[in-house]
């Protein structure tokens, strides 16, 4: 299994889940890169489901893990549905050279993430959530915690 970039509730990592709260807080955000940019992201919980099926029909074989390309434009529209932020489009090459931190979502571009398919997985059944529903129920998770830490 090569997962691209899964995503979320309990992703201790935050990458998803700080494009809805930063729209949720209002004014300007940075929105890292192009937003026609594929963003090919999995909810863990898709794959979860999915390599449970596996295992159980002892299948075998090398598959790559990158939902259904949605763009980075599609990304921050589902998370402005939290608030009224505005996005700021900034070149992530730009933000690359003044090594400003940005995780693995603006990144891809330089991994190759936006390149991979999971046609293979597909045609062995795994499914995807949509963005919305994968953001809604990172947003809850999000909110539900007593004691959750600052985003940088």
């Amino acid at each position: 299994m090569r997962p691209a970039v899964l995503v979320g509730p309990y992703d201790t990592r935050h990458r998803f889940v700080r494009y809805p709260l930063r729209a949720r807080e209002g004014g300007e955000f940075i929105a890292p890169g192009d937003p026609d940019l594929p963003a090919p992201l999995a909810d863990a919980r898709d794959l979860a489901t999915w390599l449970v099926r596996m295992i159980e029909r002892d299948a075998t074989g090398t598959f790559n893990i990158a939902g259904p390309p949605p763009t980075m434009g599609a990304l921050i529209d589902a998370a402005r549905r939290y608030g009224d932020g505005t996005p700021v489009w900034v070149d992530a090459d730009w933000l690359y050279e003044r090594k400003v931190l940005f995780d693995s979502l603006p990144s891809m571009h330089r991994s190759g993430y936006h390149r991979m398919t999971s046609a293979r997985a597909e045609a062995e059944g795994l499914r995807f959530r949509g963005i919305a529903q994968s953001m809604a129920d990172t947003v809850a998770w999000w909110d539900a915690q007593a004691n959750r830490p600052g985003l940088k």
